[in-house]
This record gives C-alpha cells, sequence and structure tokens, in this order.
C-alpha cells in the first residue's frame, strides 16, 4: 500500500460523522477504473436492495489528500443525483482519526478509525 493520506471513504470501523442523507455500507472494492476516481464495490453489508450487487463509488471530494482506503470497509454512500444509473454512487469523505495515525505510526494498518467528515469544497459565482 502507499503511503497513508490524510482523507479516505473505506475505513474498517464505520464512521460515525456521516451526512444525513447517505446510507452505510460494507464492502469490497472489486475493480479501480482506470484514469478515473472511480471504483466497483461489491456490497457485503447494507440495505437489502444493495447487498451482493456492485455499484459504482466515486469520493464527494477530489483532493490531492484523498484515497480510497481500506480494499474492505465500511463507505457512507448516497446516489450520485448527476446520473441516471441507480448503481451510481458518491461517497463521504473522512479525516484519519488522530488514533489512526499513532496506530499507523506503530505498524498497524491505517484507515482503521475515521475522524470528521470532509466537506467538499463548492465554488459557486454571483450571477
Amino acid at each position: 500500500m502507499a503511503e497513508p493520506v490524510p482523507q479516505a471513504m473505506i475505513y474498517k470501523s464505520k464512521p460515525s460523522d456521516a451526512s444525513g442523507n447517505t446510507t452505510m455500507i460494507r464492502g469490497k472494492i472489486t475493480e479501480y477504473l482506470p484514469k478515473s476516481w472511480t471504483v466497483r464495490v461489491r456490497v457485503l453489508e447494507g440495505p437489502a436492495e444493495l447487498k451482493g450487487n456492485t455499484i459504482s463509488v466515486s469520493p464527494d471530494d477530489f483532493s490531492s489528500c484523498t484515497t480510497f482506503g481500506r480494499e474492505v470497509g465500511y463507505l457512507a454512500v448516497r446516489r450520485d443525483l448527476r446520473s441516471k444509473d441507480p448503481k451510481k454512487f458518491v461517497a463521504d469523505v473522512f479525516e484519519r482519526s488522530w488514533l489512526d495515525w499513532i496506530v499507523d505510526l506503530f505498524g498497524g494498518d491505517p484507515y482503521y478509525l475515521a475522524s470528521d467528515r470532509v466537506v467538499p469544497l463548492h465554488l459557486s459565482f454571483p450571477e
């Protein structure tokens, strides 16, 4: 695994700071789409209509400090309103907790415990 970065969307434990319009799922990355911030995730736990299906997931924050995180773990997802495809989702991105940094420092696996949700920056211009 590459050097851990400050933010990720998949953690081993359930993030507690998910936005209100998300659904918590546990999934496994099955495919990284080339030249893209999208992965295919097989849903292992979650709502009945998603469980067992493979969905496309992109992070809602595309900064250079963001990564996917773990191969298997929890994600807070919501449908991508820009797409008509019911299998396209956007995932909340979370900061790594201070405990996660300490565990990583002593050789443990990163992206175990999430901290606060990263609120994506949306630019708007006055008309």
